[in-house]
């Protein structure tokens, strides 16, 4: 929070410093953002986490275009106009790992990333499509295991997801790569719905 408001302060003599006190502000925000889903998440690990209903539409956006921008992926997005779902703040790791999953371990000339959110009577769906190398069928049950250096990113997303009452899954793509489809419970729209961000 000091980072931050010296990094606003910055700004605003931006032509008396040398760099660039915006890119300052925007990877504190972001750190920021992470550090305060660490206790939601620690909830829902330990089987007690605390649901509201998250809109996943903006959360799914914002991700998006970090993503691509940090990787330098083509990261293209078909989201409707809202899809609520019963969630916490740890929904924003489920995107982020699944994001950066498709975009670091992609070997592609030019990746992509499809991210597309439907709407059904239930469920909520998250899919995210990669052009990379893809997962053999031997480790697509296994790829959502914790790791030998500790729980990675896809288990951490498994746990989290389940935690929801949902369901994630790894498939082929149509072409090249992998999709991974996850499935929310529905979450009812309120008044005052706040947007995980």
């Amino acid at each position: 929070n000091v980072i931050h408001g010296h990094a606003d302060l910055l700004s605003d003599s931006a032509d008396e410093v040398d760099g660039d006190p915006n890119l300052v502000a925007d990877k504190t925000e972001e750190a920021l953002s992470r550090i305060e889903t660490s206790r939601v998440i620690a909830d829902t690990l330990v089987g007690d986490p605390d649901l509201e209903p998250v809109d996943l539409v903006p959360v799914t956006s914002e991700l998006a275009a970090r993503v691509g921008n940090t990787f330098g992926a083509v990261v293209e997005t078909d989201l409707p106009e809202s899809a609520v779902v019963t969630a916490n703040d740890g929904i924003r790791s489920v995107v982020d790992n699944l994001l950066e999953n498709a975009a670091e371990h992609n070997d592609a000339d030019e990746p992509r990333i499809e991210v597309q959110v439907t709407a059904a009577a239930e469920t909520v769906a998250l899919t995210v499509t990669d052009n990379g190398p893809g997962i053999p069928d031997d480790r697509k049950e296994s790829v959502f295991e914790p790791t030998e250096n500790g729980s990675g990113g896809l288990s951490l997303v498994y746990t989290l997801v389940t935690g929801y009452g949902g369901d994630v899954r790894v498939e082929d793509a149509d072409s090249r790569g992998a999709r991974f489809v996850v499935e929310l419970p529905r979450g009812e729209s309120e008044p005052e719905l706040r947007e995980v961000g």
